[in-house]
């Protein structure tokens, strides 16, 4: 059934029936509820693209913030007093790995061009009752509190993952 027909059953269009050229206000109709149709499925996909590639950035960052805790614990079972404690408190590192292991520098260095991954070494100061204090205690040379950075560009701003946890001198190396 067509549109005017339809319109003939519901008596809205009398004045119009008779008019010459009603084809072709259906034939514009028609156009245009199918342009918009059309438009905003391509709105909609336009939208879902751009939060697939945003959500493959992150979780992109996740894996690098997971991986880059990992490296952490591979320098610190290298040897502690090489690496964890000769490290200066609150100063931005970042991780290279040479082939063979991961290395911290103070050069930047960014993963697949795209991400920036740092880290900051900050001491820990524990009470009288062996707890971890943020103000007071003593400093507890044999933990470290690590606190990692994945931040990238995404759709003109810079977004960051960052997760914190403690290493201790588990070896007494």
């Amino acid at each position: 059934m067509s549109i005017m027909n339809f319109f003939k059953k519901i008596n809205l269009c009398k004045p119009f029936l008779n008019v010459r050229g009603s084809a072709l206000l259906e034939v514009l109709f028609g156009i245009s509820l199918v342009s918009l149709v059309l438009l905003s499925l391509l709105g909609a996909y336009s939208f879902y693209l751009k939060n697939s590639f945003r959500l493959t950035e992150k979780i992109q960052a996740s894996f690098l913030v997971e991986e880059g805790i990992e490296s952490l614990r591979i320098i610190r079972d290298d040897g502690w007093s090489s690496s964890f404690g000769s490290f200066i408190s609150e100063t931005p590192y970042y991780l290279s790995f040479d082939g063979s292991t991961w290395k911290a520098t103070t050069s930047a260095t960014s993963v697949d061009g795209l991400f920036w991954r740092t880290f900051v070494i900050s001491n820990v100061n524990r009470n009288s009752e062996d707890d971890i204090v943020e103000v007071g205690g003593i400093n507890d040379p044999d933990t470290k509190k690590a606190s990692l950075f994945v931040s990238w560009n995404s759709g003109g701003s810079t977004s960051t993952l960052s997760v914190s946890t403690y290493f201790t001198n588990l070896f007494s190396n």
